[in-house]
Order: C-alpha cells, then sequence, then structure tokens
C-alpha cells in the first residue's frame, strides 16, 4: 500500500494518496499493532518465535549439525591457542 500510496503522489492523485496514507495504511498499521500486543499477551515470557538470535542458540545448532560440543564452539581464539599449547606441552 505505500508503494501504491508513493505512485499515487507521482501521478497527482493527491485524494488516492491521501486515501491511502492518512486512511487505510494508519487502520492497518493499528490493526498490526493490536494484533502483536495480543500475541504479546498470550505469549506471556516465553514468545515460541523472537526477533533475536542468540549465540548460544546458533552455537547449540551448529554442535547438534556438526558433533562438536557447545562448549569446545564457544571457546574464545586465545582460551584455543592456549589449550594447544598445553597439550602440546604435556605430550611431547
Amino acid at each position: 500500500m505505500r508503494q501504491e500510496a508513493e505512485g499515487a503522489e507521482r501521478n497527482y492523485d493527491l485524494n488516492r494518496a491521501a486515501e491511502l496514507r492518512y486512511g487505510q495504511i494508519t487502520e492497518l498499521e493499528r490493526k498490526l499493532q493490536a494484533a502483536e500486543e495480543q500475541l504479546r499477551a498470550k505469549q506471556g515470557d516465553r514468545p515460541l518465535l523472537r526477533e533475536v538470535v542468540t549465540e548460544d542458540e546458533i552455537a547449540e545448532i551448529v554442535s547438534v549439525w556438526t558433533g562438536i560440543p557447545v562448549a569446545r564452539l564457544q571457546e574464545g581464539e586465545r582460551e584455543k591457542a592456549a589449550a594447544a599449547r598445553r597439550k602440546s606441552c604435556t605430550n611431547g
């Protein structure tokens, strides 16, 4: 609808543009906001879908796919290097 309103403005159909921008689009935005609030109320503290994915969630999925333990995936590069040095010193 926003594109339609922009097209109406470009074609100087200002009545249609105003009808879309200040009528239909505004009403749709209100409905969307009400629906989102209803969804948040139903889901409570534990929503099924979120807009943000955490590093821990990514590590867990990669761990399942690769078989590499989550703790190992989350080690920092410095920690990995230190562990490799300790391991090489004890082996030989």
